[in-house]
């Protein structure tokens, strides 16, 4: 029952990791059809947070295909211990990566609300103010 339950969660998890990817280029493409650029503009991610989902992207369709081979071998009677090893050792990996994933992704909306340390007044003197 518990595997059952892992391999439930395992499919769920990859299919809303999709979901997330695909809504972030949805609004990427709709961030740049509404400034009236090409919609292709935003999609090549400038900066770690979105690398990371790439990234994380590629390693849960890893994981997540380790997943379904060792349990593919377990089931025809295969050993699967390497394979079951390797899935484990993914896993630790995107927790990590999840981890700094989050932590860019608060870091940056942290930065985005603290104001500005250059102001107007000091950029124009004042007399051509």
């Amino acid at each position: 029952m518990a595997l059952a339950d892992h391999q439930a969660s395992g499919d769920k998890a990859m299919a809303y990791i999709v979901a997330v990817i695909a809504l972030a280029f949805a609004a990427h493409v709709a961030r740049a059809s509404l400034e009236g650029l090409n919609p292709t503009t935003y999609l090549v991610p400038g900066h770690f947070h979105g690398w990371a989902g790439l990234l994380g992207l590629l390693l849960m369709t890893t994981l997540w295909r380790m997943g379904r081979k060792t349990r593919d071998l377990k089931s025809e009677g295969k050993p699967f211990a390497r394979s079951k090893e390797l899935h484990g050792r993914i896993s630790d990996v995107m927790v990590m990566l999840v981890a700094i994933h989050h932590i860019s992704s608060q870091a940056a909306r942290f930065a985005s609300m603290s104001p500005s340390v250059t102001t107007r007044s000091t950029l124009v003197p004042a007399s051509s103010a």
